[in-house]
């Protein structure tokens, strides 16, 4: 059975998650396999290849949804847009925490249409160092198209100095 805990991580499981200096954990379940899925301030930890913890920075998870104690990773694309299945029991403490973190970590997100209904989502993600990653998604349909490209980063730039005031 998956347990959600409110109780301390155990000391031999923090010793191994890659925490930084004064990063909070905020919730955390077992697996119902004995491994622990911690979610912190900044990043989601699993132990995908055990006795080690990987590390996922909020802004590296496209989405995350929950569904009858698992929980579905949806990884970015500079993690080969994988999607990983993760047991985390019945308790809502720690599916909260991980919408709730992915979803502070999004600046903007934002879809311009260029053609009829077809265009480009302009996505911009505060990483744990609080820097601002930004990612073009242009519609395949039109990806090949000679203006689509320099329209989609000008619309880029636009919004990059919307956003950061640059």
């Amino acid at each position: 059975m998956v347990k959600l805990r409110k109780s301390k991580v155990p000391d031999a499981v923090r010793s191994r998650l890659d925490l930084r200096e004064g990063e909070r954990i905020l919730a955390w379940a077992d697996d119902g396999h004995g491994r622990l899925v911690v979610a912190s301030e900044t990043a989601l930890h699993l132990q995908r290849t055990p006795p080690d913890y990987t590390r996922f920075g909020w802004e590296q998870i496209e989405h995350a949804s929950y569904d009858s104690g698992v929980m579905t990773i949806e990884l970015g694309p500079e993690l080969g847009s994988a999607s990983l299945r993760v047991p985390v029991g019945t308790g809502r403490e720690l599916p909260v925490a991980i919408r709730d973190r992915i979803t502070a970590s999004v600046v903007v997100d934002r879809f311009i249409p260029l053609v009829d209904d077809r265009g480009v989502r302009i996505i911009g993600r505060r990483s744990t160092g609080g820097d601002v990653t930004w990612r073009l998604d242009v519609d395949p349909s039109i990806a090949d198209q000679e203006s689509v490209a320099s329209q989609a980063q000008r619309l880029l730039e636009e919004v990059k100095s919307e956003v950061t005031g640059a």
